[in-house]
């Protein structure tokens, strides 16, 4: 029996492990995409055109999710919002991967930007939270 339990517990840690890359692939491969997308001139125009309605709820994310990232002694991370075809995040991941980024997500998906020139479009941030 003991045997089997180490077994058991070996697969869910491999599980973790395993999952943990996948993440850190997809994120990888989105950042490129990202830099792929907004290499064109139409990506650029959309990113340059969107930043002003990022900025208009930005600072309402960072005042209700920055507390829980410092919790965590979390103060700068990256991030790739998904953007479907009508400018709605459809998913927004944060690199690290962790609970205490977890509110930036949550307050980010369903936010509206324009509708980008291709979908879905990646956006990446890179944040640091001031002091």
């Amino acid at each position: 029996m003991r045997g089997l339990l180490t077994l058991v517990l070996f697969s869910a840690l491999s599980g973790c492990a395993n999952s943990n890359d996948n993440y850190s692939n997809r994120f990888e491969d989105l950042t490129r995409q990202h830099y792929r997308l907004t290499a064109m001139d139409d990506g650029a125009a959309w990113e340059k055109a969107s930043l002003p309605v990022h900025n208009s709820f930005w600072m309402d994310v960072l005042s209700t999710c920055t507390g829980q990232a410092k919790d965590g002694g979390i103060s700068r991370f990256d991030a790739i919002a998904v953007i479907d075809k009508d400018g709605a995040v459809t998913e927004f991941l944060t690199m690290p991967k962790s609970e205490h980024l977890r509110c930036f997500s949550v307050e980010m998906i369903g936010r509206q930007y324009p509708a980008p020139p291709t979908a879905p479009f990646y956006q990446l941030f890179k944040v640091t939270l001031s002091e």
